[in-house]
């Protein structure tokens, strides 16, 4: 069942492209990849939100299952992340304008995917105000990669593409999260059946965030490859000898 539902959407995917290419007026224009930005973004994205999106269930599945806590213990834990989140929001402007979108964006997946990758390390024993600790900057450093991919993305499209752009990129957001969660329980099953122990056991939630992580710093490559200069006018960087007065980026919502 599982392979047919693969193979089926493999094809339905293939047919779109097709049909995009041919029709004028497309649903979801992908010639809109061909924007430096916009593909950093969206490309970038999809493979930084892969690891992202497996987080809400594995999280809370190792706490649980892996560490015997009560969903309300849980989630009282895993509720330090969103303030993280929250809290950047005050400060990724400031950044932006200051190192840039490229490097943001490199440097901090790179940060952001090593901060995911540890959430294997924590143990049943693990003081609980490490895991907030943990929690806490993680979520910093996921908001602040998210407030910047949402931004670059439309760094070059033009106001009459706008809506398009926003279409291509909402889709592939959701696609991504959707694609998380099943890379993330594929890779504890597979951790399960290597270890020859049940999924739910802790030992294996280290492999499945580990995979997820890895996943997420292949982001880093895509947007390594940005110019320097991308995004400097949202960002509110010097350019021609001039300061833009306030950073467009602070502007963009963060999903």
């Amino acid at each position: 069942m599982a392979v047919g539902c693969l193979v089926l959407g493999l094809a339905g995917m293939a047919a779109y492209v097709r049909h995009a290419r041919r029709h004028p007026h497309p649903l979801i224009d992908l010639q809109l990849l061909r924007l430096v930005t916009l593909r950093a973004g969206v490309l970038g994205g999809l493979l930084f939100r892969v690891g992202i999106g497996a987080t809400p269930f594995l999280l809370p599945l190792m706490l649980q299952l892996g560490f015997g806590m009560t969903p309300l213990a849980s989630g009282l834990l895993t509720f330090f992340s969103a303030v993280g989140a929250m809290f950047m929001k005050t400060l990724a402007a400031r950044i932006l304008r200051r190192f840039g979108f490229r490097r943001v964006l490199w440097i901090n997946a790179l940060l952001a995917s090593a901060m995911l990758a540890g959430f294997g390390l924590f143990r049943i024993d693990t003081p609980h105000w490490l895991i907030i600790g943990v929690l806490l900057v993680s979520g910093c450093f996921r908001s602040l990669q998210f407030t910047s991919l949402n931004a670059i993305t439309y760094a070059e499209v033009d106001q009459g593409r706008m809506g398009q752009a926003s279409a291509l990129s909402g889709m592939m957001q959701q696609f991504s999260l959707a694609l998380g969660v099943a890379v993330g329980g594929y890779a504890l099953q597979l951790a399960g059946a290597f270890t020859g122990e049940d999924y739910a056991n802790a030992a294996n939630f280290g492999w499945a965030f580990l995979t997820v992580g890895l996943i997420s710093a292949m982001s880093a490559w895509v947007m390594f490859r940005l110019p320097h200069d991308a995004g400097a006018e949202m960002a509110g960087r010097a350019q021609d000898g001039k300061e833009v007065a306030e950073p467009k980026a602070a502007q963009r919502p963060a999903t």
